[in-house]
């Protein structure tokens, strides 16, 4: 979120902030569904999601390389918006295996066996995506606000 920020300013990085708030509840709601645990549990499932979030990963680096040398060359290129930071936010957080598996091995530890394990595990999750995101949110505005106080001295 933070070098979405730098690089397209305050609007992409929080669109990229909202992008992986909701790939997050995609997670959440796969942990609360049993079909994170059927992923965990297939060995072909979780490394085709697993090399498909990193092949996404190489994709974005390639093309953030590329861009570069392409505005180098030609300042005509039309910059891209807060909707595809959105989108890529939300490709990138589903994508990450790592989340799917955190959600699936932490949440069920606090839950009780008094009411609905699907409604506790979402409350739950929705907790957890509601604070990361925030911290996102906090992480973009506190960039942008060092970046434009011009102090870049350790002190």
């Amino acid at each position: 979120m933070v070098a979405r920020n730098v690089a397209g300013g305050r609007a992409k990085g929080l669109a990229s902030c909202i992008g992986t708030g909701i790939g997050g509840l995609l997670h959440v709601f796969a942990a609360a569904l049993g079909v994170s645990l059927l992923v965990a549990e297939s060995a072909m499932a979780f490394n085709i999601i697993k090399y498909a979030g990193a092949a996404y990963l190489v994709y974005l680096g390639l093309r953030m390389l590329l861009r570069r040398q392409t505005l180098a060359a030609s300042v005509t290129t039309p910059p891209q918006g807060p909707r595809r930071a959105l989108f890529e936010g939300i490709v990138v957080e589903a994508l990450n295996v790592k989340t799917a598996l955190v959600f699936l091995a932490f949440l069920p530890q606090f839950t009780t066996t008094g009411a609905p394990l699907v409604h506790q595990l979402v409350l739950m999750g929705c907790i957890c995506v509601a604070v990361n995101t925030l911290v996102d949110v906090v992480a973009v505005f506190a960039a942008r606000n060092f970046l434009l106080s011009g102090d870049f001295s350790v002190k």
